[in-house]
């Protein structure tokens, strides 16, 4: 094959993948301002990892276990001659961690948490976020930070003097 066709390939593929990425990148722009962080965090690779997984109100254990993987991989690629099984289990690795933080972050913005929206947000995020961004789906929060409200109907009962109970 010669260098010109090898150097056409290459450049298709990267085209592509820098289209991917401004997809990911500007899906979660909007999803950020919708949850009322700021924006530009999608911009920073590590800084977008703890953005998402705050909004997820997953733990910072899942943003260290990514820059890990990343780590890892890197360290992998440099120290073996092995760069085509090394990237492929990285990849793995990372779908997995995703898969984990995927959910509680489409749960945010009212997707449900099946394994359907998990696999297509994993293996398809430049579809999945832009779609969630720009469409009309309102940011609903997570589980760490819904707030019962205090009403009549969850105060505690208190029994009167005559044995009956009464709503304080």
């Amino acid at each position: 094959m010669p260098i010109a066709e090898i150097t056409t390939l290459f450049l298709c593929v990267l085209a592509v993948l820098l289209i991917g990425h401004s997809a990911v990148v500007v899906g979660l722009w909007k999803l950020f301002v919708k949850a009322g962080r700021p924006g530009w965090a999608a911009v920073i690779p590590l800084y977008r990892d703890i953005v998402r997984n705050q909004i997820a109100g997953m733990s910072a254990i899942w943003t260290y276990v990514g820059w890990i993987i990343y780590a890892l991989i890197l360290a992998c690629v440099y120290v073996t001659d092995m760069v085509v099984e090394v990237l492929f289990l990285g990849w793995l690795l990372l779908c997995v961690c995703h898969s984990f933080t995927y959910g509680p972050f489409l749960k945010a913005y009212g997707r449900n948490n099946n394994a359907l929206h998990i696999i297509a947000a994993v293996l398809f995020p430049y579809v999945v976020f832009p779609l969630i961004g720009f469409g009309n789906t309102p940011y609903v929060g997570n589980d760490t930070m819904a707030v019962v409200p205090h009403t009549a109907e969850h105060a505690p009962a208190s029994q009167s003097s005559d044995g009956d109970n009464v709503v304080t």
